[in-house]
């Protein structure tokens, strides 16, 4: 016995060393792996803060930890290399090198990390009111909402009496009500529960009459929450950290113009291209202008040209109408008598691809590069009256007005059937001004294939504007089909509905019923220069 005991408390001493060994190791891998992961998220803190700020250019091209980390004895090294797409006015991305040592043991980890845009919503809105302070209401048999939906305050949603599955009753002509879910992805809140609203939406069961899905004591009912959200009670998300609306249009004025500063003054359509500078180490390089209009425009029309097959747009300002044809597709040829850049010309001129030509009459002003897919309008686009925008889309723009845009048409992608989603459609169209109105000139069942942003922030510094339909109480019913996305101060006010008492039927009385469809492809690849959430994303973390 005393031999077996000495045999096994020689081997204790032998496996003593290696266990240690072991152990410190895999506590150096952890403290490495914590100093990496720390300069990850030091240096996106950074980058999102600069981002924020509009120091863009501030961003270094190395980080490292400061000298009374905490850390230590452990630090971190970080490298920052700008996404290549970053000059195009798309979604920002850096991709993060991170080395976490004490000197003698290290870590490595690579990040990448990019912008979220508003594209990532169907709906997002700053209030889930009307801008008098009035609750707006989602409303069960009338909404359809396809993609995921976020608001900083408390969603109203109505549920007429009978809705759920397990209650239907009949409408007034005696047929089954038959619930389905109406919203069919996320639908996220950044108002949090209370014993008064236990999931912290506003069901209306106070002011009108409508059932929540949870009985009296606030407990769910399963069944119900699946007739309201597809993936019932999960598909409701609150409680969520506030995404704040952003408060101007500099981004789009500067990059329409190429510049900051220096804007025409005097009315017109103004082209101030420049090919992009190199990229320099650690910066991003400025992107090409795009079509900067000084002055209100009655109409832009959007289409392309019979015989070329380029992208043109109309803009119309009092009883001016310039031209602007973005040569992309065919050379186009200028026919002899007109004015070129200043100087007639006496036999034709063809004008190759990869320019920007914008006419007046038979004045044409052509320009290298096809701008950077920005056109910014320093006053109104359209008016109560008519005109605004409409018309089919060939390539990807962002019109923006700083004051209000009015749609008084179809907007249709040229290479996307009409009522189809533009699942393949290279073709993407960005509308941004302080109010995005339907104005009463557009037909009672429109079709709008756009992500648009309806907001701004106002001289005493509140927030004000939203998407809505003009005389949206008395004007004629019909269903806007709109392919793509709505930010807005306030809830969308597109039309009015009425409640049956008895059978709790709801139906359209004046104005558009909701028929929206998700475009996913604007999470990722937005129109140019389109409002970011000013939050950053990791696309990928791993240990090199």
């Amino acid at each position: 016995m005393m031999i077996i005991l000495f045999f096994m408390g020689s081997a204790l001493f032998v496996l003593l060393p290696t266990n240690f060994s072991v152990i410190m190791k895999e506590k150096n891998d952890i403290q490495a792996r914590f100093a990496a992961d720390a300069g990850i998220q030091t240096a996106s803190a950074l980058i999102s803060d600069d981002v924020q700020n509009g120091e863009i250019d501030e961003i270094p091209e190395e980080l490292d930890s400061p000298s009374d980390s905490p850390l230590a004895p452990w630090n971190y090294q970080v490298s920052i290399t700008p996404g290549p797409g970053n000059s195009v006015g798309s979604l920002l991305s850096y991709t993060l090198r991170s080395t976490g040592t004490d000197g003698i043991f290290s870590k490595k980890i690579v990040s990448m990390i990019e912008q979220e845009s508003f594209g990532e919503y169907l709906i997002f809105t700053n209030s889930e009111t009307t801008p008098d302070g009035q609750q707006n209401w989602y409303v069960a048999g009338i909404t359809i909402e396809d993609g995921p939906i976020f608001t900083n305050g408390p969603l109203n949603i109505y549920i007429p009496q009978g809705y759920y599955q397990n209650q239907a009753c009949c409408s007034s002509n005696g047929t089954p009500i038959t619930a389905s879910p109406f919203f069919l992805s996320t639908v996220t809140s950044a108002a949090s529960p209370s014993p008064q609203y236990p999931d912290a939406v506003h069901y209306g069961a106070n002011t009108l009459g409508g059932q929540p899905p949870y009985d009296s004591s606030g407990n769910p009912i399963p069944g119900d929450y699946e007739d309201i959200y597809k993936g019932g009670r999960p598909d409701l998300i609150t409680g969520a950290k506030p995404i704040p609306f952003p408060t101007g249009y500099s981004s789009i004025q500067n990059a329409s113009w190429g510049n900051s500063s220096g804007f025409p003054a005097a009315p017109g359509v103004y082209v101030n291209t420049g090919k992009p500078q190199p990229p320099e180490a650690g910066k991003n390089p400025k992107p090409a202008a795009g079509i900067y209009v000084s002055g209100s425009v009655g109409q832009i029309l959007m289409g392309s040209s019979p015989n070329t097959n380029n992208s043109m747009m109309t803009l119309t300002q009092g009883t001016s109408q310039y031209q602007i044809t973005y040569v992309t597709s065919n050379p186009v040829t200028i026919p002899p008598g007109s004015i070129v850049n200043g100087k007639p010309i006496h036999t034709p001129q063809e004008i190759m691809t990869g320019n920007t030509i914008l006419q007046n009459a038979n004045s044409y002003s052509v320009y290298q590069g096809t701008t950077n897919g920005t056109i910014f309008v320093n006053g109104n686009i359209g008016s109560s009256s008519g005109g605004g925008i409409s018309g089919t889309v060939q390539g990807k723009y962002t019109i923006a007005a700083s004051g209000n845009l009015y749609i008084n048409g179809n907007i249709d992608y040229q290479d996307t059937t009409p009522g189809q989603p533009p699942t393949n459609s290279q073709d993407m169209l960005g509308l941004i001004g302080t109010n995005v109105i339907i104005g009463d000139s557009a037909p009672p069942n429109l079709m709008i294939y756009a992500d648009i942003y309806a907001g701004a922030k106002q001289s005493d510094g509140s927030l004000n504007g939203y998407f809505y339909a003009q005389n949206y109480d008395t004007r004629q019913t019909g269903t806007l089909q709109l392919f793509g996305g709505v930010v807005s101060v306030y809830h969308p006010l597109i039309g009015t509905f009425t409640v049956d008492p008895y059978s709790g039927e709801t139906q359209i009385t004046s104005g558009y019923a909701n028929n929206k469809h998700y475009d996913p492809r604007l999470a990722q690849s937005p129109p140019p220069f389109f409002p970011t959430t000013g939050k950053f994303r990791t696309i990928y973390w791993h240990e090199e």
